[in-house]
Order: structure tokens, then C-alpha cells, then sequence
């Protein structure tokens, strides 16, 4: 195979979010079994979750938060907040080096923003509305990428009234999630980011 198809091969590999590894394809570090459960208060710090290799290094780090909550890392997405009334954040990133992505649960390798195309994003409707059941995007979530599966199962939410200084209002907010996270190594998981979904979100749940 000459220089200039390998060339390619690799220019379109990264276009489409995958990670060449020569024969047998896209590998990453194999990540330890994790299961986490608690409860995530949302107006507080974000939460972190480290998932790590069989050898005991983090090699992911987990932030879930809200669009109501303290800003995340700076030099996770440079001083965004969150979008969502719960989200979560995956990274490779290493803390006070600035991330080349918010989140590697966008499955859009040309969009850098933590706010779109966000698997880990979950909406009001998602989580209390009619859109909560959706087997794609309603409470319970599987995503697929770098050799695992991350799962994310919201198991109860709290809704409590929120003062809102700056408009003068107040209104009913998610203030806590009740969630478990697990991440398990899978072989077939061979993108980059995560893959997409097999279904576009649903109307009236954003």
C-alpha cells in the first residue's frame, strides 16, 4: 500500500471520529469495570467520576452538572457552561491543560461546542416529561466508543424552586439526580467519539 493511500486512509479515519491503529483496527487503553451510584446535587460542583485502565491510570474523567450550576473545569471547555438541565462531560483531558474537546460524547468530530449534538445532554422533558421512556433518549443511556460502554441511568430526580437573581423570578429547577454510571470494556466500540444515535431526538423533547 503506497504512502498516499495510507495518507488517506488516515485523513478519512479522522474525519469520521475513528482512531487508526494499524492491523486490527482502533484500539485505546482497556478501562477497569466501574459502577458508580449517588445522588448529584446541580447547583453545586460538578461531579467527577474517573474511569480508569486495568493499570489504575485515569484515563477518562466523567463531569456531570447544570446549566444553573458553578462553570465546569476551565480548561475542560474554557469557561462554558453547562447547556442542560443535567449533563455530563466525558474527556481525555488532563486537568490544567486545555481540552481538545468539551465533551468525546458529541458525536460530530467537526463540532468542539459541548452544547450540541450531546449524548450526555438530558432536557427536562427527558427526564420528566413524555420523552422519559424513549429507549434512545429518555433516562437510561448506553454510549459506545474508545473500547467500552459507558452507561448512564438516571434513577430519580428532585424538583425544588429556584430564585433566579438576576431575572427576579423563581421557578421549579432539577436541583438533584439519583444516578448510576457504569463503564465495561467493549471490543466492538471502535470510534473516537461516541457513535450516534439510531434515532434523531424526538420533537418536544428538548
Amino acid at each position: 500500500m503506497s504512502k498516499s493511500v495510507v495518507s488517506t486512509i488516515l485523513s478519512v479515519a479522522m474525519l469520521l471520529g475513528i482512531r487508526y491503529s494499524g492491523v486490527g483496527g482502533s484500539h485505546w487503553p482497556v478501562i477497569r469495570p466501574l459502577s458508580w451510584s449517588g445522588e448529584m446535587d446541580l447547583l453545586g460542583p460538578p461531579t467527577l467520576i474517573a474511569i480508569r485502565s486495568t493499570s489504575g491510570a485515569v484515563v477518562y474523567r466523567l463531569y456531570c452538572s447544570s446549566r444553573l450550576a458553578s462553570p465546569e473545569p476551565e480548561w475542560l471547555t474554557q469557561g462554558d457552561n453547562y447547556g442542560a438541565d443535567f449533563e455530563c462531560l466525558l474527556t481525555d483531558g488532563r486537568p490544567g491543560t486545555p481540552a481538545q474537546r468539551a465533551t468525546l460524547l458529541n458525536y460530530d468530530p467537526k463540532d468542539l461546542s459541548p452544547y450540541h449534538s450531546n449524548l450526555g445532554s438530558f432536557t427536562w422533558e427527558e427526564l420528566l416529561g413524555k420523552c422519559r421512556n424513549n429507549p434512545v433518549w429518555g433516562t437510561e443511556r448506553a454510549f459506545y466508543l474508545r473500547g467500552m460502554r459507558l452507561k448512564i441511568d438516571v434513577l430519580a430526580v428532585k424538583v425544588e424552586q429556584y430564585k433566579d437573581q438576576k431575572q427576579d423570578e423563581t421557578y421549579p429547577i432539577i436541583r438533584r439526580v439519583t444516578v448510576n454510571v457504569s463503564a465495561t470494556p467493549d471490543k466492538d466500540a471502535r470510534t473516537s467519539l461516541a457513535q450516534p444515535p439510531s434515532e434523531p431526538e424526538p420533537s418536544g423533547c428538548t
